[in-house]
């Protein structure tokens, strides 16, 4: 069977007065949902009209989180449109399943506040959003779709036989009062927000916010009865959300959130919020300090606790990814694709109540972080992982911070990114700039939580503050990419320059490879290299030795930096080092090394390095010599790019020199 250019394959459902149909573009070969109206040829002028006003609200959006519309035609007296298809279902259907993490829920919230803001401007409301008119698009995106209830908000006079007075239209326990209680005029964009608002509530709780026995009971309860809070039935929820979206449950449209825009900007504001705390569980507490008192012992670090002001703190517990080599968005040891937690990540850990003063707990927790430093300096990983634990328990934001880094890299403990992410995100609530920082950079790149490149440049942005010299850089790659915002070569520019003026190695590094000036990036090769960076201190020492005017000094600096970066495989460095021990400009001849070094760099697959080692071999250099060697090493040298070495392939090959068997 066909309807219009597509082959239907099956039937999805059922959306108002139509059936939902799959099928595929016979053309092209895309997939695509085919609404077509239930009654035909027989359906009535009303059906009709809203079915046409569907369609031609949905030419008229265009926008990201609206589904898109492909065709409409008629098939057999029937009217029909085609739609984008999203096996994945609507939100509906997953809430079925399990309940989002408020974290998910706000970022929702936000991209359908936004289609609504779009159709708003263009003078339509869709009256009947809900979970089931909400299609999950990806991981992370979601489509507003179902316009069949639209409202030209200019040509009211031409709806209003559609929408009598008295008339109920919408979903119950979704529409708004007004729309139970058939007051056509009060319909407007509150009552868009109020079905958001209902939308979230359930994506919360897991049901709509008006529920009740039968049709009449749901009715009455919509116009009188306020809905129970979300945190009342999922203590979880940040109060700051539960806040947002009972406004947009109140009675009166005009005590609303004025605008979809509003709405949105009140749920960005609610992704910094922590999670509200649930009543805290002092006996599972004291159990927890006690194990973690023992373990102590046990490792051997009791000594941390013979100060007074070192006395273990109650454990009360509150339940509750661009740049050349190395990248910064994955630098972050080796700092929201998994899925994120069903719920919110658990707020950090209250300082703890006893009789000791402020003064003394802020000791307490940052001598319990000292001695976990120098723990881990140690490599005593257990033992750090006990310091830093009593320490973010008794509030110290840098042992949260550390937390994660163990979990990240996988010191003393597996190796658990979404473990990570949870205690940099504790600390990130309470603005602390490393752990924002490391945060945005799993954010970025998806790792632990759904990758959120826009929440990363937040994160990044709020570190940035703090000059934090690694932040600004990372916020300057995904400026430049316009990854999160929008790409601003100027603003990147000079978001880099001020990251290596801060002090940061990969800035310097960046601001090195794209100056112009060949000694002013020497300079930032070589400030860059004093900190450690490789591919920096191989730029520096590349140019110390080959510059005419330079201290002997730097170039016997140069020479020992090179090494030390060809003994940490960077093969740049072997391949450097091979040409100039081999050559002797300007360090000592040293024939045996160079070689060294060269068979070093072709094995880890320097096309230049198996050239010059092909040439030992034809030689005999060092080497016993073998033309058929160097006949495969020039052969790999051309498939690597290097292109000095085609001429000494054809030259062997019209020899007649035959590749070796041996490997």
């Amino acid at each position: 069977m066909h309807v219009g250019s597509y082959e239907i394959t099956g039937e999805v459902g059922r959306g108002g007065a139509g059936t939902i149909l799959r099928g595929r573009d016979s053309r092209l070969g895309g997939e695509a949902a085919i609404k077509i109206l239930l009654e035909g040829r027989e359906a009535t002028p009303r059906q009709r009209t809203r079915f046409a006003r569907e369609a031609e609200a949905l030419r008229r959006l265009s926008h990201p989180n609206v589904v898109r519309l492909l065709e409409v035609g008629e098939h057999e007296g029937a009217p029909y449109m085609a739609m984008e298809f999203h096996p994945a279902g609507s939100l509906e259907a997953s809430l079925r399943t399990e309940l989002l993490s408020p974290y998910f829920v706000i970022r929702i919230g936000m991209q359908i506040a936004s289609g609504l803001a779009a159709a708003h401007s263009l003078g339509v409301l869709h009256r009947d959003v809900k979970p089931d008119n909400v299609l999950i698009a990806s991981t992370s995106k979601v489509l507003l779709t179902d316009f069949g209830l639209a409202k030209d908000l200019e040509r009211q006079g031409q709806t209003q036989a559609l929408t009598e007075a008295g008339a109920a239209q919408g979903t119950p326990g979704y529409w708004a009062p007004e729309q139970a209680l058939g007051k056509p005029d009060q319909v407007g964009p509150a009552t868009d927000v109020y079905g958001l608002g209902a939308t979230l509530y359930a994506a919360l709780t897991g049901r709509p916010p008006i529920v009740g026995e039968g049709f009449l009971e749901i009715l009455s309860a919509t116009g009188l009865q306020r809905p129970p809070s979300p945190r009342s039935l999922r203590p979880e929820v940040p109060i700051d959300l539960e806040r947002v979206v009972m406004r947009c449950l109140e009675k009166e449209p005009t005590a609303r959130w004025a605008s979809a825009t509003e709405l949105k900007e009140a749920l960005a504001l609610c992704l910094d919020s922590p999670p509200a705390p649930q009543q805290s569980r002092k006996g599972v507490g004291l159990l927890v300090g006690a194990a973690v008192l023992c373990v102590l012992l046990a490792v051997g670090v009791g000594t941390a606790l013979k100060s007074p002001a070192l006395a273990a703190p109650s454990v009360t517990q509150s339940p509750v990814s661009l740049v050349r080599e190395p990248s910064p968005l994955q630098a972050a040891s080796s700092p929201p694709a998994s899925s994120p937690p069903a719920s919110s990540p658990p707020a950090a850990p209250s300082p703890p109540a006893s009789q000791t003063s402020p003064s003394e707990a802020e000791a307490a927790s940052s001598e319990f972080y000292r001695k976990g430093e120098a723990e881990l300096s140690a490599e005593r990983f257990p033992e750090a992982l006990v310091l830093f634990t009593l320490g973010a328990e008794a509030g110290e934001l840098d042992a949260f911070c550390r937390l994660g880094d163990m979990h990240l890299a996988g010191q003393g403990v597996p190796v658990n990114e979404e473990r990570a992410a949870e205690w940099y995100r504790k600390a990130a609530w309470k603005t602390h700039p490393e752990s924002m920082f490391k945060l945005a950079l799993l954010l970025a790149e998806g790792r632990g939580v759904r990758q959120d490149e826009e929440m990363a440049v937040r994160y990044l942005r709020r570190a940035s503050e703090h000059e934090l010299s690694g932040a600004i850089f990372a916020l300057s790659r995904m400026v430049e990419s316009g990854r999160g915002c929008s790409a601003n070569h100027m603003d990147a520019r000079n978001l880099c320059r001020r990251a290596a003026e801060l002090g940061d190695p990969e800035a310097m590094y960046q601001e090195g490879e794209d100056s112009p000036d060949d000694m002013i990036a020497t300079t930032w090769y070589r400030r860059a290299a004093d900190k450690g960076h490789l591919k920096a201190t191989v730029r520096w020492a590349e140019r110390a030795l080959t510059m005419t005017v330079v201290l002997q000094g730097d170039r016997e600096l140069a020479l020992y930096r090179l090494r030390e970066a060809a003994r940490l495989g960077e093969v740049e460095a072997m391949t450097i080092l091979s040409y100039h021990l081999g050559t002797g400009h300007f360090v000592p001849k040293d024939e045996v090394e160079a070689r060294m070094w060269c068979r070093l760099a072709a094995e880890r697959g320097d096309a230049g390095s198996m050239w010059l080692l092909g040439h030992d071999y034809e030689e005999g250099r060092g080497v016993a010599k073998s033309r058929e060697w160097a006949l495969e090493l020039y052969r790999r040298a051309v498939k690597g790019g290097y292109e000095l070495a085609a001429s000494d392939l054809k030259r062997l090959e019209a020899e007649g020199v035959e590749k070796s068997r041996g490997d």
